[in-house]
């Protein structure tokens, strides 16, 4: 049952925030979208867009323009467009021409907006487009740096993962779609072996712990059915299998489907993944146990630039270093006060122990500890949802 305790605590540390949010000028909470504004009555020439509405023209037309580069994000967004049955562009020519499209759109924000006469809430905007394009051009060349498959991040296991949880399959053309995925896997692999390759080049080898945990994941994605047909469905036919089932099509379409599938996994599905298997089999064998940044070449430089990135401070990495100690006193301080709001006599871990342990942070495992808890988790999330718009307006 959800901790009593920690609905309280969200109360009493997330207030300060909503009251302070809640308190801003009328003015400024208007949205750099907003539409223009109606023409005067006799006028028959259209009012001008504002600064704000060409900066809101501008960022949605990015946003697209990103959004229909990317299959994947539109199968996040719930888009199903003619790219529906395809994977992003994950190949190192990709990445060099999104480097130059940012380098364009950062000029062009610059040019075409003052930033000091936009309205306040534009003005974030901008300086939330412009900081995150200069984040991405700044970590440009450090792309291959980083490894192009790990245990936190392994494109073999992304993609079952993409097909189980994003591609749904409400039609004849969407389960086809699903069948193209299939399919077009083995570029994907393909690009991450080249990926790996060029990390390779410039001295960057995943570590040794990587291996005992992405190479079973992708092994795995070749057993069962259709590889096998002795045994049951394979991770992806059940999942096709399933989903094709609840369409309502005739025999004949249903076992084409379940063929082309089959094929599809047992061909170029299978020929991707064994080549990326092939490639992490071999830099398992030339891989060391030297599992931090220093390892590395540039490795010092590295480590500032993703310091620099993960805490937008732009300042040595030990004076980085400092700034972490004081927010954890920080926090440390704001916990101990929670502590003191709620009588609580001990120390911090004591505190904690207490929050995970004790009976008495629980609602009862009965149905009126239920609904108490749905009463009150119910009312803190519609206190979200009655103040939400004023932050988001898609």
């Amino acid at each position: 049952m959800k901790h009593r305790l920690l609905i309280s605590l969200f109360a009493v540390a997330g207030s300060p925030l909503w009251l302070a949010g809640c308190d801003r000028d009328a003015e400024e909470s208007r949205s750099a979208g907003t539409a223009p504004v109606a023409e005067e009555a006799g006028n028959s020439e259209p009012a001008a867009p504002t600064v704000d509405q060409r900066l809101a023209a501008f960022l949605d037309e990015v946003f697209e323009r990103n959004v229909s580069e990317s299959p994947e994000f539109q199968a996040q967004l719930g888009r199903k467009t003619a790219d529906y049955g395809r994977w992003d562009d994950h190949s190192e020519d990709r990445a060099i021409r999104r480097h130059e499209q940012i380098q364009s759109d950062l000029a062009r924000l610059r040019a075409e907006f003052d930033v000091e006469a936009l309205g306040p809430e534009s003005r974030v905007s901008y300086r939330i487009f412009e900081y995150d394009s200069e984040s991405a051009l700044r970590d440009f060349p450090w792309r291959q740096h980083r490894y192009a498959v790990s245990q936190m991040d392994n494109i073999a296991s992304r993609v079952p993962s993409f097909l189980q949880n994003l591609h749904r399959v409400d039609s004849l053309q969407d389960a086809e779609a699903y069948v193209s995925r299939l399919a077009g896997a083995e570029t994907v692999m393909d690009q991450y072996v080249e990926r790996l390759r060029l990390g390779e080049a410039r001295g960057v080898v995943p570590p040794m712990m990587v291996y005992p945990r992405v190479l079973p994941a992708a092994r795995n994605m070749l057993t069962g059915a259709p590889f096998d047909e002795t045994a049951p469905d394979g991770v992806l036919m059940a999942d096709f299998r399933a989903k094709v089932d609840a369409l309502d099509l005739d025999p004949d379409a249903r076992s084409r489907l379940m063929e082309d599938a089959a094929e599809a996994l047992r061909g170029p599905f299978r020929a991707g993944y064994e080549r990326l298997i092939g490639e992490l089999v071999r830099l398992q064998g030339i891989a060391d146990d030297n599992n931090g940044v220093w390892d590395l070449p540039d490795g010092e430089a590295y480590y500032a630039s993703r310091a620099r990135s993960s805490t937008t401070l732009d300042m040595p990495v030990a004076e980085i270093h400092e700034v972490g100690l004081v927010e954890v006193a920080r926090i440390r301080s704001e916990m101990e006060a929670i502590m003191a709001t709620v009588d609580f006599d001990g120390d911090l871990q004591a505190f904690f122990d207490y929050v995970r342990n004790d009976p008495d942070n629980y609602y009862p495992n009965t149905d009126a500890g239920r609904e108490a808890y749905v009463r009150e988790a119910t009312a803190l999330i519609e206190g979200v949802y009655a103040i939400a718009d004023d932050y988001f307006n898609v």
